[in-house]
């Protein structure tokens, strides 16, 4: 019984598509509703707040593309064969 739980705990405290696919949609109601200035029917704080939210979740999403490129960077600098050139004459 508590490998059953256990397991369903790891399970929801991975991140995938699902809770990437709700952030976006929030984040598409909130837009909607600031292009049509209706914020407050879908929040219920003030556009000084969100407006800090959203710049904290841009710089958030930066810093893990960042760390993301540098990965990859990683991976292709271990995995690239060495190439040494030597100068002729």
């Amino acid at each position: 019984m508590n490998t059953k739980l256990l397991s369903l705990k790891v399970i929801s405290a991975q991140i995938g598509e699902i809770q990437l696919e709700s952030i976006l949609q929030t984040l598409d109601r909130l837009h909607d509703a600031a292009s049509e200035h209706e914020l407050e029917t879908v929040c219920n704080t003030d556009a000084t707040t969100i407006k800090g939210w959203l710049e904290d979740i841009i710089f958030t999403a930066q810093e893990i593309i960042s760390e993301l490129h540098t990965d990859e960077m990683e991976v292709i600098t271990e995995t690239a064969p060495i190439l040494k050139l030597y100068r002729q004459g």
